[in-house]
């Protein structure tokens, strides 16, 4: 598991994790390419909602594109990085990028549906399982949720800034 780390480490009782291909970016294959990002969310402002309300936002990812030496995990970082600078430019914060370059053949524990990545984070965070959300578009990413304990959401074609926006609105969590 390849951890990015973009802000301290401090307890985050609530965390908003999304998958990053055909969620948080359109999937376009095996994606290299930092200046051909295409967002999914036309609604960016929901990510300084977020920062407002003091909720945390990882990314959850799998990228065998690694595992397969198609790109070096510095490539994929740039992604990540032009991402990040994306969501501050709307006032939002992206805490960290967790990646699994592994293989499926390779039956790691921290490649969704497996849940190694979403406890990882819960647990460096301190955050409350029931008080998070991870919006993924893929039954691994469901599966990881349900495994890990954590509540899940698919994401709509039509974005997901209403269904964050309940979420992150409601104190109950």
């Amino acid at each position: 598991m390849i951890i990015q780390l973009y802000s301290k480490i401090q307890p985050i009782s609530r965390i908003l994790f999304l998958d990053r291909d055909n969620t948080l970016i359109k999937d376009n294959g095996y994606f290299n390419d930092p200046k051909k990002i295409v967002y999914t969310e036309k609604n960016m402002s929901i990510f300084k909602i977020l920062n407002d309300k003091n909720i945390g936002l990882t990314i959850i990812s799998n990228q065998s594109s690694i595992g397969l030496n198609m790109y070096k995990i510095d490539t994929v970082m740039q992604v990540h990085k032009k991402i990040k600078e994306k969501i501050e430019s709307v006032g939002g914060n992206l805490h960290s990028v967790f990646i699994c370059p592994h293989l499926r053949i390779d039956n790691c524990f921290c490649r969704k549906p497996n849940p190694g990545m979403l406890l990882t984070a819960v647990n460096l965070y301190n955050a409350q399982k029931k008080h998070c959300l991870f919006i993924g578009d893929k039954i691994s990413d469901e599966l990881s949720a349900v495994t890990a304990g954590v509540p899940f959401k698919y994401a709509k074609r039509s974005g997901y800034s209403d269904m964050i926006l309940e979420w992150a609105m409601n104190d109950n969590h």
